[in-house]
């Protein structure tokens, strides 16, 4: 019974063997043609940035117009979960203009009344994060058309 088994497993091998040299010359005899992607792809030209390299910098004007591009237009469906208004500190912005931005921004930070005890609503502190301005992702799907739109915190 062990010498069965022993020529099943050794003409399997073979069958193996056998297809995967045929198929690795018919690879090499008669190679694939090019897709039109990759025929007709163009290899973007390289751009040299300030940014680029182990020291490179990011120009803060530049950052702050993004970030009123956000506060103006991507805030009203997208969060910055994970970025708090101090970190601001890192595009150019002082402490006084940090708490200013927090304190006028459009959505309360979502609060505890400490005498009810009931769910109110408070303006930011700078140590806050970026309040989503939905209450809930059922919210946000219902603002959306049941799409519910990425918290940019991470996307780069």
């Amino acid at each position: 019974m062990r010498f069965i088994l022993g020529f099943i497993g050794a003409v399997f091998a073979l069958i193996l063997t056998i297809s995967l040299i045929s198929n690795a010359a018919t690879y090499f005899n008669n190679p694939p043609a090019p897709l039109p992607a990759e025929e007709f792809h163009v290899e973007p030209r390289h751009l040299d940035l300030a940014s680029n390299g182990p020291f490179g910098k990011f120009d803060n004007r530049q950052l702050q117009r993004g970030f009123q591009v956000y506060s103006e237009v991507c805030s009203a469906c997208h969060s910055l979960k994970l970025v708090s208004f101090r970190d601001l500190k890192r595009i150019g912005y002082n402490d006084a203009e940090i708490k200013k931005i927090a304190s006028d921004w459009k959505t309360q930070v979502p609060s505890i009344n400490p005498e009810t005890g009931e769910a109110a609503g408070r303006k930011a502190l700078p140590s806050d994060t970026f309040p989503s301005p939905f209450a809930n992702e059922v919210a946000a799907r219902a603002a959306n058309n049941n799409a519910l739109p990425p918290d940019l915190s991470l996307i780069t």
